[in-house]
């Protein structure tokens, strides 16, 4: 991994381990958020494990935070339902509050969201979500209700009574 790159491991699919590097920049974010935008494609249900243990408090840069929820807000309004559950992992209790921080910032938070002070409780915690499977959301329901609607229309059947 190059210095300042956030790294972005798929395989343990569904589960996507995700470690940030001592400094995030916007070229770093930049990156990232690539990386999210092809798994995003994918159109796969996916579960997020978060590194922050490496991330330097005096390297934190407030626009690189802000840029960071305004790029993944972007991704959240393009995949709603790609992202079905983070679980953080920081023994820093300063970078624990900034998650929180972090996380009231975003518009929304539409998926279970906890960060832990060891890898061990939140490997647990994410196992757990996985396990209960993708969670629902109007958005599915209504994909789920359109693709429906369309199948009928489309079948030869549909308009006999």
């Amino acid at each position: 991994m190059a210095p300042g790159t956030i790294e972005v491991d798929d395989r343990e699919s569904p589960l996507l381990r995700i470690v940030f590097p001592a400094v995030v920049t916007r070229a770093s974010v930049d990156a990232y958020v690539e990386a999210l935008r092809e798994q995003g494609e994918r159109r796969i249900p996916l579960w997020t494990l978060i590194d922050l243990r490496s991330v330097d408090l005096r390297a934190v840069d407030g626009r690189a935070r802000h840029y960071l929820v305004e790029r993944l807000d972007e991704l959240q309004d393009l995949y709603p339902d790609a992202i079905q559950g983070e679980a953080c992992i920081s023994n820093s209790l300063v970078v624990r509050m900034l998650y929180r921080t972090h996380t009231w910032l975003r518009r929304s938070q539409p998926y279970p969201s906890q960060i832990f002070a060891t890898e061990a409780d939140a490997l647990t915690w994410i196992r757990e979500c996985i396990a209960r499977g993708p969670r629902k959301t109007a958005r599915s329901g209504l994909v789920a209700r359109t693709l429906s609607k369309t199948a009928r229309r489309a079948s030869p059947m549909a308009n006999t009574r």
